[in-house]
């Protein structure tokens, strides 16, 4: 049995897949997950577009952005597959606010390319067979001393940098695992 956990970033997600149950864990990888191009500023911002006016760029950019995040996505899942049989993906976001309710016109376009990414890696997920447990930050109780105890140890084990968006990564694949 292996669960990951994705921390969703803007175009990115930072990964982290242990196996077993949760009380004897093990790590089976960690990997920053590219979801759109670095060198295509297009991909990572797609709804900035729509700012200067240009939907139809905005909305082809996302398109290319999805394609990134899939094979991306895929080739994660296939290298998991090979250790342990991947039953459980969490996906860890900021917020469940959908973008529509954001007013500011520039912070819509932030929120537009989260839920871009987000739904990214909840689709990725549903295409091996498995439904995502979204999670945003505050469902994620990184305060939780039995939590904090499991990520520090794996930590240990997986070895620096062991950044907060690791930590949540972590945290949300061990949550799958209990």
């Amino acid at each position: 049995m292996a669960a990951i956990g994705l921390r969703v970033k803007t175009g990115r997600a930072f990964a982290v897949a242990l196996g077993g149950v949760a009380e004897r864990c093990e790590p089976i990888a960690r990997e920053e997950v590219v979801l759109a191009d670095p060198a295509d500023g297009a991909t990572v911002h797609p709804y900035h577009l729509e700012l200067d006016g240009d939907a139809p760029g905005a909305e082809a950019a996302a398109k290319r952005a999805r394609r990134i995040g899939a094979k991306s996505l895929a080739r994660l899942f296939e290298s998991v597959g090979k250790v342990e049989r991947i039953d459980a993906i969490a996906v860890v976001v900021n917020t469940h606010t959908p973008p529509e309710r954001i007013t500011s016109p520039h912070m819509r376009a932030h929120g537009k390319e989260g839920w871009l990414f987000r739904e990214i890696c909840e689709r990725g997920a549903e295409r091996i067979g498995i439904a995502p447990a979204t999670l945003a930050l505050a469902e994620v109780a990184l305060t939780d001393r039995a939590i904090q105890r499991v990520v520090t140890s794996l930590g240990e084990r997986f070895g620096k940098p062991w950044t907060a968006d690791w930590k949540l990564a972590c945290a949300a694949a061990w949550l799958q695992l209990r």
